[in-house]
């Protein structure tokens, strides 16, 4: 069993051999801490620039259950239009800018540099992270000029956390575990189907001193076609392949795949599943009001979430039924805090059943799992995930031939 239950065993961070599924925390979900610690979590996560008006998501409950935290900066939410960005975003230093920064054409100084590089490690460090994020911009391959600058940036990071020797707890910290630092990758999904440009991407992280690397990839998901999904996971396995801890971020399905291939993965509790620019921001109402956010419910047994209200919700729970024990077990969750609480408890289980036996072991249980997801879903009529996505992640973890890889993408 991967998933532990105790820090003494292998701590609050991912291992090599100690992948973790870490819960992507947002808004006011602090409430859920307690029921992901009851269901084995060691680590969460939480955009930074929510923590300034909601402090409880950098809470550690209790003196035997520490918690691991990530507070992820989300540099790259500067690339959107000055009123396309949180307010909560657009009062830190690094998102006030009035223009939407284009890291392959903007000019910055070094003092910038500097700044965009060391800012937001400080700022996680004073809000209670345990495990730090290096700045990053959603940008090319190694050679444009936007990767250079990340690699700039994560150099220039990754420096002053070794000179201030970050990794040291401070006196009487909440949690006085070792801190450590992760190089931020974030790439769009095609641009990895080249094997060329994913081993220079890995050569160039590789070869910084962090101590792991958080991975996002845009459009890596169970939606992606099936070429960059087999990318993703080649991409993913090569970084874990040269030995060094590697974690996805918000690879929405695709994260139950990864757990069972040994690789750690984050992921949203209701809200939060894939990464990517967020775009509930950019449509003001014509009363010039924000739209809420758009409330889902995952299904077990379907392996997917559907939209609280929605007809294809009411199906799913209706035959395939919940054993949360939030919400009448045919039923969707009645609303947004309820499908929370139901997340955080089935996320938990469905990670443990990944990360549980042997490598050949967990694969089977997840693509049977989904082959069972499609057929049911195919007789209620709702959408369905197809065992084929799990089967092209595993292709592409297992790093095959890449002539092979190549022949396969359109």
């Amino acid at each position: 069993m991967f998933l532990v239950d105790s820090a003494e065993h292998h701590g609050c961070h991912p291992r090599i051999d100690a992948p973790l599924f870490i819960a992507r925390l947002g808004y006011a979900q602090q409430r859920l801490i307690n029921l992901l610690l009851a269901g084995g979590v060691r680590m969460t996560v939480s955009p930074l620039y929510y923590v300034a008006t909601n402090p409880q998501l950098a809470l550690f409950p209790g003196a035997k259950n520490h918690l691991g935290l990530a507070l992820d900066p989300c540099v790259h939410l500067r690339q959107l239009p000055f009123t396309q960005r949180a307010p909560s975003f657009r009062a830190l230093r690094w998102g006030a800018g009035p223009q939407a920064f284009d890291p392959d054409h903007d000019p910055i100084d070094a003092a910038e540099l500097a700044a965009l590089a060391i800012t937001p490690l400080e700022l996680q460090r004073n809000r209670g992270a345990t495990l730090l994020q290096t700045s990053a911009h959603l940008t090319g391959p190694v050679g444009t000029r936007g990767r250079e600058l990340d690699l700039l940036l994560a150099r220039a990071g990754i420096a002053h956390f070794r000179a201030q020797r970050m990794d040291e707890p401070p006196q009487l910290a909440a949690n006085p575990i070792r801190r450590e630092i992760y190089a931020t990758i974030a790439i769009e999904i095609g641009q990895l189907r080249s094997p060329a440009v994913r081993s220079a991407l890995c050569e160039a992280y590789l070869a910084l001193a962090a101590d792991g690397l958080w991975v996002k990839l845009a459009g890596f998901d169970e939606r992606a076609a099936r070429a960059d999904i087999r990318a993703g996971g080649a991409f993913l396995a090569e970084l874990r392949d040269a030995g060094r801890s590697v974690l996805c971020d918000q690879p929405g399905q695709l994260h139950l795949g990864l757990l069972a291939d040994g690789l750690s993965a984050a992921v949203g509790i209701a809200e939060g599943e894939r990464f990517r620019f967020p775009t509930n921001w950019q449509n003001p109402t014509p009363e010039k009001k924000r739209p809420g956010r758009r409330r889902s419910a995952y299904n077990a047994k379907l392996l997917r979430s559907y939209l609280l209200g929605g007809e294809a919700a009411t199906r799913a729970f209706a035959e395939a039924a919940c054993s949360c024990g939030r919400h009448p077990r045919h039923e969707p969750p009645r609303d947004g805090h309820i499908a929370e609480e139901h997340a955080a408890i089935i996320r938990c289980l469905q990670a443990h059943e990944a990360l549980d036996g042997e490598l050949q072991d967990r694969r089977e249980w997840v693509l049977a799992a989904a082959a069972m997801a499609m057929h049911i879903a195919h007789d209620i009529g709702v959408d369905y995930l197809a065992p084929a996505v799990f089967e092209e992640l595993f292709i592409g973890l297992d790093r095959g031939d890449d002539r092979q890889l190549q022949a396969s993408y359109p």
